[in-house]
């Protein structure tokens, strides 16, 4: 008898287990999405997400936020830095879009900041 009601923990168990795992999916799938260049996260690309790009580097002003950075970050190397702004200085100039510039990023906003590999 006792067996019994260690086999219906057992199930029980692999029971909530299995639910947890597959309502787990649809919670992670909420994901956040960005535009590739709108540095100030202000729905347009222009000349305004430069300076604000270039203001982050000259250390007048800080992006936070995975919104900022990922948007910040035109060339997808991980940092911001002036090859951010000269990218999206080519784009706003018609002269190049290597980048996907406007293009949309999707990201996990619970999601661990990106740590470089010193």
């Amino acid at each position: 008898m006792e067996v019994m009601n260690l086999k219906k923990l057992f199930i029980t168990i692999a029971v909530l287990v299995i639910a947890a795992v597959s309502i787990a999916p649809g919670a992670a799938a909420q994901r956040e999405s960005t535009v590739r260049g709108d540095a100030n996260v202000d729905k347009i690309v222009n000349i305004f997400d430069v300076t604000t790009i270039q203001r982050h580097v000259a250390e007048m002003n800080t992006l936070s936020g995975k919104q900022y950075t990922l948007a910040a970050d035109v060339n997808g190397d991980k940092k911001i830095t002036i090859d951010d702004a000269t990218a999206l200085q080519y784009f706003l100039a018609e002269y190049e879009n290597v980048n996907n510039v406007e293009g949309l990023i999707y990201f996990d906003p619970y999601e661990l900041p990106f740590i470089p590999n010193f």
